[in-house]
């Protein structure tokens, strides 16, 4: 069973719809998004050269990365457009007390 965690210093409220926010866990870097009132998260970097997801334009459940335009579906990490090869890890979300909580996804 995938354990679950809490993010640090990120709460669900903070996040706004059509946005991003870095929250931290276990010492790394997740992208939480709030998507049509559902959050969603991956990992925060950009699989082609680690440009700053959060940093991108998010447009109909996509995510361009600000460095070279890869582009992601944030649902499941697949990758849209080039030149990233490989797909982002992603995560499930849930919210309890108004905390993020996420657990990994089984490959």
């Amino acid at each position: 069973m995938a354990s679950r965690v809490e993010t640090r210093d990120l709460l669900a409220d903070e996040i706004a719809e059509g946005s991003c926010k870095v929250g931290i866990v276990d010492g790394q870097q997740v992208a939480v998004y709030r998507i049509d009132g559902k959050f969603y998260a991956t990992q925060a970097e950009c699989t082609h050269r680690g440009g700053p997801l959060c940093e991108g334009a998010i447009w109909a459940g996509i995510v361009t990365c600000p460095w070279h335009g890869s582009e992601f579906k944030i649902e499941t990490g697949e990758v849209v457009t080039g030149p990233a090869d490989d797909p982002l890890k992603t995560y499930n979300v849930g919210v309890v007390d108004g905390k993020i909580i996420l657990e990994a996804k089984r490959a």
